[in-house]
């Protein structure tokens, strides 16, 4: 263990590698409720929540244990299972009135097509808007659980109809139409924004020019 004079002891959850303060503290900034996921052994918890000087304040909660309420056979510590806990704890978060919050997965490894990334993709899916990069989810294929055994469709289906009150065959679409609208939408925003600057900077050159022409008339009749 480290020691000397300039030694400082970390925080007791950083000590038992709960919390990276840092981490938290970057997450805090964004003044946005985090969306929380943490896998146990038996599923995954997802967790809206929202700083508090006492401590954090849950906003809506779902576990993978609920999904069996609603009729699914799977097993709870899957990818199915993880992107339909999102997507219960994201309908949730909308009836709530959020739109929009922060991933939080803690000290976990953040490795591409893992179950937070489902659990994301659900998150998304329900509507609210998490901000992320492209090409992390898992595939459709195994979001629906086609690389399992006993790999049913209908009861994925089923549950996702359950938890969004809409049919699954009619209104669940892939996830890369959401990503590439969100993407377009980025683009039109910057390039109004490049377009306004490349004004201001037109405008501002040819001020300059003139003010410089001005002064270059002056010296030449004091010249003369």
């Amino acid at each position: 263990m480290a020691n000397g004079p300039r030694y400082s002891v970390p925080f007791r959850r950083r000590r038992e590698g709960k919390t990276d303060y840092r981490l938290r503290l970057n997450l805090l900034k964004s003044s946005k409720p985090r969306a929380v996921v943490r896998k146990t052994l038996k599923g995954i918890i997802v967790q809206f929540a929202e700083y508090d000087e006492k401590g954090d304040k849950i906003l809506v909660s779902a576990t993978a244990g609920e999904l069996k309420k609603m009729g699914y056979t799977g097993s709870l510590d899957s990818t199915p299972a993880a992107y339909l806990t999102g997507l219960l704890a994201g309908h949730r978060a909308k009836e709530k009135h959020i739109s929009e919050a922060v991933l939080d997965i803690g000290l976990q490894s953040p490795s591409r097509g893992s179950r937070v990334f489902a659990t994301l993709r659900g998150i998304l899916d329900a509507g609210v808007h998490v901000p992320h990069g492209r090409g992390i989810f898992p595939s459709s294929e195994r979001i629906k659980g086609a690389h399992l055994k006993g790999y049913s469709e209908d009861n994925f289906g089923g549950v996702w109809t359950k938890i969004m009150g809409k049919d699954y065959k009619t209104h669940h679409k892939p996830h890369v139409e959401h990503v590439e609208h969100e993407k377009g939408k980025g683009t039109e925003k910057s390039k109004g924004v490049h377009k306004e600057s490349a004004k201001e900077v037109k405008k501002e050159v040819k001020e300059e020019k003139g003010k410089g022409d001005k002064v270059g008339d002056k010296v030449k009749k004091k010249e003369v």
